[in-house]
């Protein structure tokens, strides 16, 4: 009987043990991936930022490359009817707008630069998250069956009752199993 709670004791604490180290390896591990989530959510936002401004100043320049072609009528309409004032107001207005068009979609340019850099930042950042948490849990699997292994190694009680085998025969399938993932 006492060897019983003494073994019993000795199970316990090794269940004890390796939930203690499961929860170490999983909080310093979920905090790395904590992280990187972050940082890819934090992408994300700027990207959308990136797509949002991006859309507006094609909007803007839809807007303007619109009022460039009510100038150019607005001339065209002043020359035929012989108002050569009218014609001069509404072409400055035409060269006015035309140059905001030109500096606008300038612009534009380069946020659609900044917003394929963002997209391959976002996708890189997305594909290295899987990959640690594939390694995470790989490692995590390894260490908890070494531990398992190695408690299983220096708990040798000469006589085991059955039930207690049984529990060290599942603690050992459980170790194998963790290791093969």
């Amino acid at each position: 009987k006492n060897m019983k709670k003494v073994f019993d004791i000795m199970t316990q604490s090794v269940h004890g043990a390796i939930n203690s180290m499961k929860t170490e390896l999983k909080m310093s591990g979920n905090e790395k991936l904590s992280m990187l989530e972050q940082q890819v959510c934090a992408s994300q936002r700027a990207l959308s930022l990136a797509l949002a401004d991006t859309r507006r100043m094609e909007l803007d320049l839809d807007r303007i490359k619109t009022q460039i072609e009510q100038c150019h009528q607005k001339a065209r309409s002043a020359m035929e009817a012989g108002d050569e004032e009218g014609a001069r107001s509404a072409i400055s207005s035409k060269c006015t707008l035309q140059k905001q068009w030109d500096s606008l979609n300038g612009k534009k340019t380069v946020q659609e630069e900044k917003t394929e850099v963002l997209t391959r930042d976002l996708n890189t950042s997305k594909g290295q998250l899987e990959e640690v948490k594939r390694n995470f849990n790989m490692a995590t699997a390894r260490k908890e069956g070494a531990v398992v292994k190695q408690k299983l190694a220096r708990s040798t009680v000469p006589d085991r009752p059955d039930s207690v085998a049984s529990d060290i025969q599942e603690m050992t399938r459980e170790a194998v199993r963790c290791e093969a993932e």
